[in-house]
């Protein structure tokens, strides 16, 4: 009416606060009012004005949006033509952390498996590196990788071979490309460089999984297949194991023998188990030295010495499914004094043995692939990829150790913590014991009581002194047993390995598979006799 075309010309007082539409509704018809009056200045045609304009603004901002709208659909995604770019097979040292991968290699194409090779894929899609759309990690596209390591597993030398996109022209001989990563090559006045595969992979990869170095190689070159050794180690506490007694078990292995009841036999794939393992040892990993005997008491320098971690190292040309693990299992049997030395002798006599006992594998999160060795490859290591992975894994390290020093900081605490002589013999003769060990209970329940003082009257809240009737807790533990005895462990009596129930034999699976190949094809003639 003639409010509204009074306040859209501005002949009266604006609303306190107008909505956006109204406020650009009003913008257009003051522009407009004017023309619209002409020299009358005539409220009915800015009425009209306002009437026109409004709907116009609205379909001209409606058609921009579509028209923006169709410009982006217009723009398909174009794929990436590899064939235009010259590639180069190269080989690539990767490090992970596996604690949260089903290992490393892929699981026959189920997608929602978290494993190392997946990413490595996923971030050479991403870096347009490797193949094209449909391409996958397969030797069919000349992929290879050294090793598989299983769930858990960590490796810092696993190396992988694949052809990569390169940044020189397809023009350029192949004579011409430069032999080491880090060779440049005259291209039009400038001199070029390959690129950094793996400072690129890094920028896309998880922080858990890094490119360390690489190198170019033949198309010839196999991860796999050239590779002329491997070198796993495996960490762990060293408590009260006898480092000596599984260190002259672990020369047992050193040789080419059959493996077959130190793995887990797979005949679908595999048919012969000797391996050829070069050297197995033991060794402790660099740390701080232990206090001396005259600086800290005996109970304090045997609790460092628990405290200490060491690692096995066993070098080899090539390893069976778990065999690592199940080697270490039977050396740990033999450190805690459950078997001889001799066992493993035993173990890998086919003849005397044939048919693996039933045991349980080392843990997997200790085990690392730390190196795999090839005669002729020279990987090339770029200083800025390698200030960035330290930096990365000293902020890592630094978070674990401090972890690791409050731990200890309270176990410092509670082994310092005085305790009365005659609780720690009254919980001594509450212990379940076999007749066998009846008098070394005995000779403990007086150790502990030797030394006891009545304590002085000193009311309900009377505390022990040091010295009088009380030990620390450190010394007590000595008397229980240690750690391994504590409230909860298992107690079950210990079955020597060669007494244990065993597996079928390598000839009685192959029975057993050959039978159920047999059966398979029975049904399968009779459905087609059925149909016919």
């Amino acid at each position: 009416g003639s409010s509204w075309s009074l306040w859209a010309t501005g002949s009266c007082d604006q609303p306190s606060a107008p909505s956006a539409a109204a406020a650009v509704v009003l913008r257009a018809v003051q522009a407009a009012a004017p023309r619209s009056r002409g020299s009358e200045g005539d409220p009915t045609a800015a009425s009209t004005a306002a009437a026109e304009v409004a709907p116009a603004s609205a379909a001209q901002a409606q058609m921009k949006a579509k028209s923006k709208k169709a410009k982006k659909t217009k723009k398909e995604k174009r794929a990436f033509d590899m064939s235009q770019h010259r590639q180069r097979h190269v080989a690539v040292q990767i490090y992970y952390a596996g604690d949260k991968y089903c290992g490393f290699a892929s699981q026959g194409g189920v997608e929602d498996v978290e494993t190392v090779e997946k990413h490595v894929a996923l971030a050479l899609e991403k870096t347009k590196l490797f193949g094209g759309d449909g391409v996958k990690l397969t030797s069919s596209h000349g992929y290879s990788r050294c090793g598989r390591t299983d769930k858990g597993v960590s490796a810092l030398g696993q190396v992988i071979a694949l052809p990569l996109r390169s940044s020189f022209p397809l023009s350029l001989n192949a004579e011409d490309l430069p032999k080491f990563p880090g060779d440049t090559v005259q291209l039009g006045g400038n001199e070029v460089k390959e690129m950094d595969y793996c400072a690129v992979l890094n920028r896309v990869l998880p922080p858990e999984i890094r490119a360390l170095g690489w190198s170019p190689v033949t198309d010839r070159f196999s991860a796999r297949f050239s590779a002329s050794s491997r070198t796993y180690r495996y960490f762990f506490m060293r408590r009260d194991l006898n480092i000596d007694a599984m260190r002259q078990a672990a020369q047992h292995f050193v040789g080419d023998h059959d493996f077959r009841n130190f793995c887990k036999m797979d005949l679908a794939n595999v048919s012969n188990f000797r391996r050829l393992i070069s050297s197995f040892d033991l060794y402790p990993q660099a740390q701080e030295e232990a206090p001396a005997q005259g600086q800290r008491g005996l109970g304090e320098l045997r609790r460092c010495q628990r405290q200490e971690v060491w690692y096995f190292q066993i070098h080899g040309q090539a390893f069976l499914w778990h065999q690592v693990r199940c080697m270490v299992a039977v050396l740990f049997l033999v450190g805690r004094g459950l078997e001889s030395p001799e066992v493993v002798a035993r173990l890998l006599d086919i003849s005397d043995v044939d048919g693996k006992p039933q045991y349980t594998m080392a843990p997997e999160r200790p085990l690392v692939l730390h190196d795999c060795g090839f005669e002729r490859l020279r990987l090339h290591f770029s200083p800025y990829n390698l200030w960035r992975l330290t930096a990365d894994l000293e902020e890592q390290w630094e978070e674990t150790t401090l972890l690791a020093a409050r731990m200890r900081n309270a176990l410092s605490f509670l082994y310092a913590v005085q305790v009365r002589r005659q609780d720690i013999a009254e919980t001594l003769a509450s212990l379940p014991t076999s007749s066998k060990d009846h008098r070394n209970k005995k000779r403990r329940i007086s150790e502990a009581n030797a030394g006891e003082a009545p304590i002085e009257d000193g009311g309900a809240h009377a505390v022990p002194c040091a010295g009088d009737g009380t030990l620390s807790w450190s010394e007590a533990l000595e008397m229980l047993g240690g750690v391994d005895q504590a409230p909860g462990s298992s107690s079950k009596s210990y079955v020597p390995l060669l007494d244990r129930q065993r597996a079928k034999s390598m000839q009685e699976q192959l029975e057993t598979m050959a039978d159920a190949k047999q059966e398979r094809r029975e049904r399968h003639d009779a459905m087609n006799e059925g149909q016919g």
